[in-house]
């Protein structure tokens, strides 16, 4: 006999989508995607992206840090980033082979008018994953609650 119990995909994992590459928000997700042997897919994550108190850091898929970006109130830049020790450092612009890995070309004319396009879009779609409504065990919460039926209207009314 079939079991009633369907087999639910995971809740999709919030991303960011940057020059053709997914960065999976979070370390924990980045983690978790790796064990589950995520890489050898089409769709594998490039990296993680871990929000900070004044923009977001980019790691690679090797967990080293690569670029950050800066989101400011009113405006919004990249830089490049990396280790030194335990710490993390940062470069006052993105350095050619950082803005080549984000699909940007550093010898373009139209260089930093695409860098700031670029740091929009992030801005962006981290606000559309912060409106995003939750979603847990694979259930859209939102859309269940469209879908509630009053509880007068699922009683017998001839009981």
């Amino acid at each position: 006999m079939p079991s009633n119990h369907a087999r639910r995909s995971p809740p999709p994992t919030p991303h960011l989508s940057i020059g053709g590459k997914s960065y999976l928000i979070g370390r924990a997700a980045f983690t978790r995607a790796v064990q589950a042997g995520s890489r050898s897919l089409q769709n594998a994550p490039d990296g993680y992206a871990q929000r900070m108190k004044r923009g977001v850091r980019l790691h690679g898929a090797d967990g080293e840090p690569f670029a950050f970006v800066v989101l400011d109130r009113s405006s919004q830049w990249l830089v490049t980033a990396s280790r030194r020790g335990s710490q993390c450092w940062y470069m006052f612009a993105l350095c050619g082979a950082d803005a080549r890995r984000l699909g940007l070309d550093p010898d373009s004319e139209t260089f930093f008018r695409e860098e700031h396009e670029l740091a929009s879009d992030i801005r962006r779609q981290l606000a559309g994953i912060d409106a995003a409504p939750p979603v847990r065990a694979g259930v859209d919460i939102a859309a269940r609650a469209a879908v509630a039926v009053p509880r007068e209207l699922t009683t017998c009314a001839n009981a």
